[in-house]
């Protein structure tokens, strides 16, 4: 059995509104299924030795430090997710910033955080309050030299550009822009997670070709971004990823493991 393995992107105390799911939803299925303390007995019984759990807002933030603490495999990050983000006012970003701070011998990054072009159409008013908002995000970073765990959807080129202009350790969560961009991103030395979902992705597979494995980490997304079909995303499936990774690679499974756990101590301790 493989060792060494990381998840560098979940979300394993996510919590479904099944009232807004609809009935024909397959989540609303699966969302019945979810459970925390399941999904992490597991990933410790397949090898994961390091789990990093992301929060969104106050809430899951205060609820990622919980984790951490009862489960020493959780390592915490941080942030405030794009459009969560917009549902606060300046007051409350700028006291969920000095909560983190506070919380900083406790994380190992600021994550989930970035731009998002995708979810909901935004005026300008609300664009600026996201960029505003992530340019908050980065300077925390920076400040308190922690990593940052990046969400990019439909603005990776926003995002890439915004972050020439810091001095920080990156990680793309789930990058869905173009290889040409990906090649910039490469340059600038941001890292990239790959999703047990390469299985049948063909653009992550091109990703990987292009990355040098000291820039690929490994991820999940949980309950996000599965390799099956018909069940959520846990932290144990990220051997999908090394196993892909490894035969783009043209490497041993387990030299494949060392070197994403390898990478993940460069950037994360």
């Amino acid at each position: 059995m493989i060792k060494n393995l990381i998840d560098c992107h979940a979300h394993v105390d996510f919590k479904f509104d099944l009232n807004k799911l609809k009935d024909d939803d397959p989540f609303k299925k699966l969302a019945k299924t979810f459970n925390t303390k399941k999904i992490i007995d597991n990933a410790i019984k397949n090898n994961v030795v390091a789990i990093i759990n992301n929060g969104t807002n106050p809430e899951t933030n205060k609820n990622c430090l919980k984790l951490s603490k009862e489960f020493p495999i959780i390592k915490s990050a941080l942030g405030m997710y794009p459009t969560d983000g917009l549902e606060f006012s300046e007051t409350e970003i700028d006291k969920e910033i000095e909560f983190i701070k506070k919380n900083k011998k406790n994380i190992i990054a600021i994550g989930e955080i970035g731009l998002d072009n995708y979810l909901i159409d935004m005026n300008k008013k609300q664009k600026k309050k996201m960029n505003d908002n992530f340019l908050k995000m980065l300077e925390l970073a920076s400040s308190i030299k922690k990593p940052v765990i990046i969400h990019s959807r439909k603005a990776e080129k926003e995002v890439i550009d915004i972050l020439s202009s810091f001095d920080i350790k990156a990680q793309m969560h789930c990058y869905g822009g173009k290889l040409k961009l990906a090649k910039q991103a490469i340059e600038q030395g941001i890292i990239f997670s790959i999703p047990p979902n390469i299985v049948k992705n063909q653009a992550f597979e091109k990703l990987v070709e292009i990355t040098p494995i000291n820039q690929l980490l490994t991820e999940t997304d949980t309950p996000f971004l599965s390799p099956h079909k018909d069940k959520l995303n846990e932290p144990s499936n990220v051997i999908y990823s090394i196993k892909k990774i490894a035969e783009i690679k043209d490497l041993d499974e387990q030299e494949t493991a060392n070197l994403i756990f390898s990478n993940y101590q460069n950037i994360f301790l």
